[in-house]
C-alpha cells in the first residue's frame, strides 16, 4: 500500500494507516484505493508489483485538493481529498522499494 495520511494521525497506534479516515491508500495486490474503512474501498487502477514505479500526485492547492497515483507513467484518475489540511507519505510492504517520489503542489 501506498499513499498518504492525516499528519495528526500519523503516529496513533489504534489502526493501521490505511484503515482510518484520513488515509488515501492504493493497494498492490487489488488497484483499489481505501480511505478509511477496508471493505468500502473502490476499484481504482491497475495492481502493481515488485518493478512497477508509482508516482503519488498530491494536490493541495485551494481548489483542487486531490491525489493521484500512477503506475509505469500511465495516468490513473484524480481522487479528492480533504481541503486544508497536512498529510505525510505512508507506505507498508513486504517488498523493495527502490526509490520514492512524492510530489506537492500548494
Amino acid at each position: 500500500n501506498i499513499g498518504i495520511i492525516k499528519a495528526t494521525d500519523a503516529s496513533s497506534t489504534t489502526k493501521v494507516w490505511w484503515d482510518k479516515i484520513s488515509g488515501y491508500s492504493y493497494w498492490a495486490f487489488n488497484g483499489n484505493v481505501c480511505s478509511g474503512d477496508f471493505e468500502a474501498a473502490q476499484k481504482y487502477g491497475p495492481r502493481y508489483t515488485r518493478g512497477d514505479i508509482i508516482d503519488i500526485h498530491l494536490d493541495l492547492r485551494k481548489d483542487y485538493n486531490t491525489i493521484a497515483w500512477d503506475k509505469n507513467g500511465q495516468p490513473n484518475q484524480k481522487i479528492n481529498v480533504t481541503p486544508n489540511t497536512k498529510y505525510r507519505l505512508a507506505i507498508s510492504t513486504d517488498s523493495e522499494i527502490a526509490l520514492i517520489l512524492f510530489e506537492i503542489i500548494y
